[in-house]
């Protein structure tokens, strides 16, 4: 403040020091003096009149000629010296102020470097807020951007994610045991009540029928097993199964030859029927579980096997109508086209049951190349395997050879042959021809019997 006041002080001097203001001041003075000569004037004129006293005379002369003297002096003194003084005024303020300007350069530069000292500091200081600002919008759009998502997999129902199908069926172990314990004992349940399963041939569910499985894949046989009432199974048509063969990458007939043993196996060991067990004619799409609540999907990739990917696990809800939507178009609407005459595929029916082994040997001999009726896609040594499967699983112990049988009825040759020949000796072909032919109408006469019996 005083800086302040000193720089005001030396500015009004040298502005008092300007022409113009000198100029006034000189009239100013020069104006006071003549009325001060005037004064002197009239009091020497006032002593000389008569009839005042002797002393008030002489006063009155001696202040006339005191003050009209004293502003003649003046005025010569101004008139004489003012340019002078004037001169000496301005050289001695020089030194003040050149002394002051610098004075007040010198602070000013100190006040810009002060100011950007303070500037560097305040960005300094402010540049850790102004990251954690940004980190912040950051991580409040990534936030939205999650929430977004949060909203999406509850709207959908998503619950968790799997590498693979080994890993989820753990957990849809215990969901399939809770769904089959709240419904007891309770027969002819409906689709949505029992535990739903669309796959390809449910290998990778149950294992292997006759192989090494896993303790996860045994588990799920053992239930299946012991609750076939609460299970319902929409595999793959085996014509249709070699559509995923090259994708597998599997031999010519494998995939075939493994839904015919699944479907052997869960007919005979497992008791199930037409309303538990159906074929579909089509590619597989999706690999689906559905137990009470909980949904599981493991989408069928085109350059791989399913339960080797990604599985997606939902719990459906009233606001999670998406996935329930899904599977009941998925499965449930599929599983209602049994028996349907409208819905035909090449003139067969699309979703087929199997209710007797007839059923199971009609799905087998659809297993023929495209375009030729008359040959299997399946090898000998592969009929040969599926024929000694049956005969190890199947209540008919002592049928002989059920599915080469059907092959010599319907003259369909195997993958690889390159004619029909009846099996048994080629010397004596039409006499063990119909020995094996009526073997064969007995064989499965008996299975469909075994099979009504326990219908």
């Amino acid at each position: 403040m005083s800086l302040e006041k000193d720089s005001r002080i030396a500015e009004s001097l040298v502005k008092s020091s300007a022409p113009e203001d000198r100029f006034v001041i000189r009239k100013m003075l020069a104006l006071y003096m003549v009325i001060g000569m005037l004064i002197g004037i009239c009091l020497v004129t006032l002593s000389a009149i008569k009839g005042i006293s002797e002393w008030m005379s002489v006063l009155l002369l001696t202040a006339g000629t005191g003050v009209f003297s004293t502003a003649l002096v003046g005025l010569v003194l101004d008139l004489s010296w003012s340019r002078v003084r004037a001169a000496a005024e301005r050289e001695a303020m020089k030194p003040i102020l050149e002394e002051f300007a610098a004075e007040r350069g010198s602070l000013d530069r100190e006040v810009e470097a002060l100011k950007e000292r303070i500037s560097t500091s305040v960005q300094k200081t402010m540049q850790p807020f102004t990251e954690l600002h940004e980190n912040l919008q950051r991580a409040t759009e990534k936030l939205s951007t999650v929430h977004e998502r949060l909203v999406a997999f509850e709207r959908l129902g998503l619950s968790n994610c799997h590498q693979s199908r080994a890993e989820a069926l753990a957990s849809f172990y215990k969901y399939a045991k809770e769904s089959i314990s709240s419904h007891g004992a309770k027969e002819n349940l409906y689709p949505h009540e029992r535990v739903c399963i669309a796959s390809s041939s449910a290998r990778g569910l149950i294992g292997y029928i006759d192989r090494n499985r896993s303790k996860e894949q045994e588990d799920w046989r053992q239930l299946v097993k012991e609750n076939p009432g609460h299970f319902a199974f929409l595999l793959t048509h085996p014509a249709y199964a070699h559509l995923r063969q090259p994708a597998e990458e599997r031999a010519p007939g494998a995939i075939e030859l493994e839904i015919l043993k699944t479907a052997v196996y869960l007919f005979y060991e497992v008791k199930m029927k037409a309303g538990d067990l159906r074929l579909y004619r089509g590619s597989p799409t999706v690999f689906a579980i559905r137990t009470g609540r909980h949904i599981l999907l493991n989408p069928y990739p085109y350059g791989r096997m399913a339960m080797d990917t990604l599985c997606l696990e939902f719990e459906a809800s009233e606001k999670t109508a998406f996935i329930s939507d899904f599977f009941n178009m998925h499965f449930d609407h599929t599983w209602a086209f049994f028996d349907q005459s409208s819905m035909l595929v090449d003139g067969k029916p699309l979703v087929a049951g199997i209710g007797q082994f007839s059923d199971i040997l009609d799905a087998f001999g659809d297993c023929t190349v495209l375009g030729n009726p008359r040959r299997l896609r399946l090898t000998k040594s592969q009929v040969e395997e599926l024929d000694h499967f049956t005969r190890n699983h199947g209540e008919a112990a002592d049928a002989e050879s059920p599915f080469q049988k059907y092959l010599i009825e319907h003259k369909i040759v195997c993958s690889g042959d390159d004619e029909y020949q009846p099996l048994g000796d080629s010397g004596s072909t039409s006499l063990s021809g119909a020995l094996a032919l009526a073997a064969g109408h007995q064989a499965v006469a008996k299975a469909d019997t075994l099979a009504a019996s326990d219908a």
